[in-house]
Protein backbone atom coordinates (compact mmCIF):
# COMPACT_ATOMS: atom_id res chain seq x y z
CA UNK A 1 0.00 0.00 0.00
CA UNK A 2 1.28 3.22 -1.21
CA UNK A 3 2.49 5.61 2.03
CA UNK A 4 0.35 8.82 2.43
CA UNK A 5 1.71 11.91 3.05
CA UNK A 6 -0.26 12.34 6.80
CA UNK A 7 1.56 9.11 7.58
CA UNK A 8 4.88 10.08 6.16
CA UNK A 9 4.62 13.13 8.64
CA UNK A 10 3.50 11.22 11.48
CA UNK A 11 6.74 9.12 11.12
CA UNK A 12 8.75 11.85 10.69
CA UNK A 13 7.23 13.78 13.68
CA UNK A 14 8.05 10.85 15.79
CA UNK A 15 11.61 10.33 14.67
CA UNK A 16 12.34 14.09 15.52
CA UNK A 17 10.50 13.28 18.43
CA UNK A 18 12.82 10.80 19.88
CA UNK A 19 15.64 13.00 19.10
CA UNK A 20 14.59 16.35 20.11
CA UNK A 21 11.56 16.20 22.78
CA UNK A 22 8.70 18.61 22.19
CA UNK A 23 9.39 19.81 18.49
CA UNK A 24 5.92 19.80 16.74
CA UNK A 25 5.36 17.09 14.23
CA UNK A 26 5.14 20.35 11.42
CA UNK A 27 9.19 19.84 10.84
CA UNK A 28 10.22 18.92 7.71
CA UNK A 29 12.82 16.48 6.45
CA UNK A 30 15.29 19.86 6.10
CA UNK A 31 15.00 20.98 9.71
CA UNK A 32 15.17 17.25 10.34
CA UNK A 33 18.29 17.40 8.37
CA UNK A 34 19.80 20.26 10.78
CA UNK A 35 18.90 19.04 13.55
CA UNK A 36 20.91 15.83 13.87
CA UNK A 37 23.62 17.85 12.30
CA UNK A 38 23.62 20.13 15.44
CA UNK A 39 23.03 17.10 17.60
CA UNK A 40 26.09 14.97 16.18
CA UNK A 41 28.60 18.32 16.29
CA UNK A 42 27.26 18.53 20.10
CA UNK A 43 28.12 15.05 20.78
CA UNK A 44 31.79 15.50 19.09
CA UNK A 45 32.06 19.11 21.00
CA UNK A 46 31.51 17.19 23.93
CA UNK A 47 33.51 14.32 23.75
CA UNK A 48 36.82 16.52 22.38
CA UNK A 49 36.23 18.56 25.75
CA UNK A 50 36.27 15.33 27.62
CA UNK A 51 39.42 13.99 25.55
CA UNK A 52 41.00 17.18 25.33
CA UNK A 53 41.12 18.65 29.06
CA UNK A 54 44.33 18.07 31.60
CA UNK A 55 44.24 14.63 32.97
CA UNK A 56 43.91 14.53 36.80
CA UNK A 57 46.22 11.56 37.00
CA UNK A 58 49.54 12.73 36.22
CA UNK A 59 51.38 10.31 38.42
CA UNK A 60 52.21 7.09 36.57
CA UNK A 61 52.49 3.65 38.74
CA UNK A 62 54.29 0.96 36.55
CA UNK A 63 55.35 -2.54 38.18
CA UNK A 64 58.86 -3.41 37.83
CA UNK A 65 62.41 -1.81 37.75
CA UNK A 66 61.95 1.09 35.11
CA UNK A 67 65.28 3.32 35.66
CA UNK A 68 65.12 7.26 34.89
CA UNK A 69 67.27 9.79 33.11
CA UNK A 70 69.58 11.33 35.93
CA UNK A 71 68.85 8.77 38.47
CA UNK A 72 70.25 8.90 41.63
CA UNK A 73 71.07 6.58 44.51
CA UNK A 74 70.41 7.84 48.13
CA UNK A 75 73.55 7.02 50.42
CA UNK A 76 73.86 6.81 54.07
CA UNK A 77 77.39 7.36 55.18
CA UNK A 78 77.30 5.74 58.60
CA UNK A 79 74.63 3.23 59.86
CA UNK A 80 71.55 5.01 61.64
CA UNK A 81 68.39 3.91 64.03
CA UNK A 82 65.45 5.48 65.07
CA UNK A 83 61.64 6.79 64.20
CA UNK A 84 63.42 8.07 61.12
CA UNK A 85 66.63 7.30 59.33
CA UNK A 86 68.13 10.16 57.08
CA UNK A 87 70.45 9.60 53.45
CA UNK A 88 71.32 11.33 50.74
CA UNK A 89 70.96 11.57 47.25
CA UNK A 90 74.76 10.88 45.55
CA UNK A 91 74.95 13.62 42.80
CA UNK A 92 72.78 16.49 44.41
CA UNK A 93 73.40 15.96 48.16
CA UNK A 94 69.94 16.80 49.07
CA UNK A 95 68.87 14.90 52.56
CA UNK A 96 66.20 11.82 51.88
CA UNK A 97 64.35 11.01 55.11
CA UNK A 98 62.66 7.73 56.00
CA UNK A 99 60.44 7.11 58.93
CA UNK A 100 57.23 4.94 59.18
CA UNK A 101 53.38 5.67 59.74
CA UNK A 102 53.44 3.18 62.53
CA UNK A 103 55.90 4.12 64.63
CA UNK A 104 58.33 1.27 63.69
CA UNK A 105 61.98 1.85 64.75
CA UNK A 106 63.87 1.70 61.56
CA UNK A 107 67.69 0.46 61.11
CA UNK A 108 70.08 1.57 58.20
CA UNK A 109 72.86 -1.21 58.79
CA UNK A 110 75.85 0.03 56.79
CA UNK A 111 77.45 2.50 55.57
CA UNK A 112 76.26 3.09 51.22
CA UNK A 113 72.99 2.48 49.87
CA UNK A 114 70.04 3.04 51.19
CA UNK A 115 68.54 -0.41 52.53
CA UNK A 116 66.51 -0.07 55.32
CA UNK A 117 64.87 -2.72 58.09
CA UNK A 118 62.88 -3.03 61.26
CA UNK A 119 65.18 -2.66 64.36
CA UNK A 120 64.04 -5.12 66.30
CA UNK A 121 65.50 -6.10 69.97
CA UNK A 122 67.57 -9.25 70.75
CA UNK A 123 67.47 -11.78 70.33
CA UNK A 124 67.14 -11.38 66.88
CA UNK A 125 64.04 -11.36 64.85
CA UNK A 126 62.55 -10.96 61.89
CA UNK A 127 62.11 -7.73 60.67
CA UNK A 128 58.27 -7.10 59.76
CA UNK A 129 57.57 -3.58 58.24
CA UNK A 130 54.03 -2.92 58.07
CA UNK A 131 54.65 0.50 56.35
CA UNK A 132 56.97 3.66 54.46
CA UNK A 133 57.22 7.39 54.18
CA UNK A 134 59.45 9.05 51.83
CA UNK A 135 60.36 12.92 51.95
CA UNK A 136 62.88 15.19 50.81
CA UNK A 137 61.56 17.89 53.99
CA UNK A 138 61.67 16.68 57.10
CA UNK A 139 58.87 18.43 59.81
CA UNK A 140 61.98 19.22 61.51
CA UNK A 141 64.47 19.98 59.18
CA UNK A 142 65.93 23.51 59.52
CA UNK A 143 68.35 24.74 56.76
CA UNK A 144 70.22 27.12 58.59
CA UNK A 145 69.77 30.26 60.77
CA UNK A 146 67.28 32.34 59.54
CA UNK A 147 66.95 30.05 56.23
CA UNK A 148 63.44 29.11 55.49
CA UNK A 149 63.26 24.91 54.97
CA UNK A 150 62.94 24.64 51.46
CA UNK A 151 59.99 22.98 49.58
CA UNK A 152 61.65 20.17 47.72
CA UNK A 153 59.76 17.63 45.33
CA UNK A 154 60.91 14.73 42.27
CA UNK A 155 59.83 13.57 39.83
CA UNK A 156 60.57 10.23 39.75
CA UNK A 157 60.88 7.30 42.37
CA UNK A 158 61.69 3.59 42.15
CA UNK A 159 61.03 1.20 45.15
CA UNK A 160 61.58 -1.99 46.19
CA UNK A 161 59.69 -3.20 49.32
CA UNK A 162 61.30 -6.31 49.68
CA UNK A 163 60.23 -10.28 50.59
CA UNK A 164 56.77 -8.90 51.54
CA UNK A 165 53.07 -10.47 51.77
CA UNK A 166 49.85 -8.57 51.56
CA UNK A 167 48.59 -5.48 50.03
CA UNK A 168 50.56 -2.67 49.60
CA UNK A 169 48.61 0.67 48.62
CA UNK A 170 51.02 3.16 47.46
CA UNK A 171 50.33 6.98 47.66
CA UNK A 172 52.17 9.92 45.89
CA UNK A 173 51.24 13.28 47.28
CA UNK A 174 51.22 16.10 44.62
CA UNK A 175 47.93 17.58 43.62
CA UNK A 176 45.75 14.94 44.05
CA UNK A 177 47.31 12.55 46.42
CA UNK A 178 47.16 9.63 44.12
CA UNK A 179 47.40 5.99 45.26
CA UNK A 180 48.13 2.35 43.65
CA UNK A 181 47.52 -0.72 45.28
CA UNK A 182 49.54 -4.25 44.43
CA UNK A 183 50.33 -7.79 45.73
CA UNK A 184 53.53 -8.04 47.61
CA UNK A 185 55.45 -11.29 46.89
CA UNK A 186 58.42 -12.77 48.24
CA UNK A 187 61.55 -11.92 46.38
CA UNK A 188 61.86 -8.42 44.38
CA UNK A 189 58.46 -6.02 44.37
CA UNK A 190 59.30 -3.36 42.47
CA UNK A 191 57.18 -0.23 41.66
CA UNK A 192 58.21 2.75 39.35
CA UNK A 193 56.66 6.17 39.61
CA UNK A 194 56.96 8.84 37.02
CA UNK A 195 54.80 11.53 35.99
CA UNK A 196 53.70 13.80 33.18
CA UNK A 197 52.12 17.55 32.35
CA UNK A 198 54.56 19.23 34.86
CA UNK A 199 53.38 17.28 37.80
CA UNK A 200 56.03 16.92 41.41
CA UNK A 201 55.48 14.41 44.07
CA UNK A 202 56.67 15.95 47.40
CA UNK A 203 55.76 12.43 49.63
CA UNK A 204 55.33 8.90 49.03
CA UNK A 205 53.75 6.69 51.43
CA UNK A 206 53.81 2.70 51.39
CA UNK A 207 50.98 0.95 53.46
CA UNK A 208 50.96 -2.94 54.28
CA UNK A 209 47.37 -4.60 54.73
CA UNK A 210 47.63 -8.28 55.77
CA UNK A 211 51.20 -8.56 55.63
CA UNK A 212 54.55 -6.85 55.74
CA UNK A 213 57.86 -6.63 53.78
CA UNK A 214 61.31 -7.37 55.38
CA UNK A 215 62.96 -4.26 54.19
CA UNK A 216 63.34 -1.50 51.50
CA UNK A 217 65.79 -2.47 49.33
CA UNK A 218 67.76 0.38 47.63
CA UNK A 219 65.34 3.00 46.30
CA UNK A 220 66.40 5.87 43.91
CA UNK A 221 65.21 8.69 42.63
CA UNK A 222 65.31 11.61 40.05
CA UNK A 223 63.99 14.94 39.39
CA UNK A 224 65.05 16.33 42.81
CA UNK A 225 63.85 20.21 42.39
CA UNK A 226 62.98 23.32 44.24
CA UNK A 227 59.26 23.92 44.43
CA UNK A 228 58.43 27.93 43.52
CA UNK A 229 56.22 29.68 42.28
CA UNK A 230 54.32 27.75 39.52
CA UNK A 231 57.34 25.56 38.90
CA UNK A 232 60.17 23.08 40.44
CA UNK A 233 63.99 24.13 39.87
CA UNK A 234 66.23 21.38 39.33
CA UNK A 235 68.93 21.01 41.92
CA UNK A 236 72.43 21.03 40.35
CA UNK A 237 74.88 18.07 41.01
CA UNK A 238 77.39 19.00 43.24
CA UNK A 239 81.09 18.16 42.06
CA UNK A 240 82.59 15.19 43.34
CA UNK A 241 85.77 16.04 45.15
CA UNK A 242 87.49 14.18 42.71
CA UNK A 243 86.61 17.04 40.30
CA UNK A 244 86.90 19.44 42.76
CA UNK A 245 90.51 18.02 42.74
CA UNK A 246 91.36 18.08 39.18
CA UNK A 247 89.62 21.70 38.75
CA UNK A 248 91.60 23.32 41.66
CA UNK A 249 95.38 21.21 39.87
CA UNK A 250 93.47 23.10 36.54
CA UNK A 251 93.54 26.65 37.73
CA UNK A 252 96.53 26.48 39.89
CA UNK A 253 98.74 25.43 36.53
CA UNK A 254 96.41 28.06 34.88
CA UNK A 255 98.12 30.65 37.83
CA UNK A 256 101.97 29.55 37.20
CA UNK A 257 101.89 29.40 33.37
CA UNK A 258 100.20 33.44 33.86
CA UNK A 259 102.99 34.39 36.46
CA UNK A 260 105.79 33.48 33.85
CA UNK A 261 104.22 34.87 31.20
CA UNK A 262 103.96 38.00 33.17
CA UNK A 263 107.77 37.57 34.28
CA UNK A 264 109.21 37.19 30.62
CA UNK A 265 107.24 40.23 29.35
Amino acid sequence: MARTKSSATRADATAVGALTPGLTASLNRTTRAKLTIIAVAAAAALAGALVGSPASANVIFTLGNNPQPNEENILFQAPQTGLTVTGATNMTNVPVFFSTLTGQQLLQNSQGQADILQNVPMPAQNSALTSMDINLTAPNFTAGVGVPNPVLGFTDFIMNPLNGSGTATVTAFDNFGQTFTYPLGNGQNYLTLTTANGEVITDVQIKVAGGSFIEFKQPRISGVCRIGAGNCNPVPPIPEPASLGLLGTALAGLGIFMQRRRRKI
